[in-house]
């Protein structure tokens, strides 16, 4: 599971690319945004119903999921929200209960963009890897106190010339860190659709790096 303490910092970025790269070495993966944002980086609209509809229905059965999905790439189907994504209820812990064991029994590697989504929080302790996406700015780095338990490892965006540096940035974390590199080829890539072109190289080299 892919998370951050706070928006803005590039884990929906991370998550696609992490999907991709597991994709391109042959694996099938469920890429679940527990926010719509991944649609968008991928340039597609996710169907009508999502996850949220799938817990809205008790006795819907597991299997349903997968028929909920969007193919971005031959071995990527995306599990959008659907719905809203905000009834109260979904922070309930037997949502989140039921969440996590549907997902455990997708047939595939399993990538959550959870973002700042309050469900990604229930969702940590189901998590076979937590991954917290931070970037090397002061704001940001101010929250890594609170990482102990909550991340089995950090990516840490970096961006060049900010005043917290790679390396400071690295050690400042606490966590087991791993650098992507703010890139304009990332960004021109986002705006082409990851669905059109391939990875940039230094991205893809990064993101293998870390994976």
């Amino acid at each position: 599971m892919i998370w951050s303490p706070h928006g803005g910092v590039g884990s929906t970025t991370v998550a696609c690319g992490a999907a991709l790269c597991l994709a391109e070495h042959g694996r099938a993966v469920w890429l679940v945004g527990l926010a719509d944002d991944c649609s968008h980086l991928f340039g597609v609209e996710t169907g009508r119903l999502g996850w949220s509809d799938w817990l809205a229905r008790p006795d819907a059965p597991v299997d349903a999921l997968p028929r909920l999905t969007t193919p971005v790439h031959p071995r990527i189907g995306l599990l959008g929200p659907g719905g809203d994504g905000r009834d109260p209820l979904l922070g309930a812990s037997v949502m989140v209960e039921r969440l996590a064991a549907g997902l455990a029994a997708l047939d595939a590697v399993v990538v959550v963009d959870a973002g700042t989504h309050p469900l990604g929080r229930g969702l940590l302790r189901h998590a076979d890897r937590s991954t917290v996406v931070l970037r090397n700015d002061v704001a940001g780095l101010r929250a890594t106190g609170d990482l102990a338990g909550s991340a089995d490892d950090a990516v840490v965006v970096v961006e060049p010339g900010r005043v917290v540096g790679r390396a400071a940035a690295l050690r400042r974390v606490g966590l087991p860190s791993h650098p992507i590199t703010l890139d304009p080829s990332v960004a021109r890539r986002l705006d082409l659709g990851l669905s059109n072109a391939p990875l940039p190289r230094r991205f893809r080299r990064e993101l293998e790096a870390w994976r």
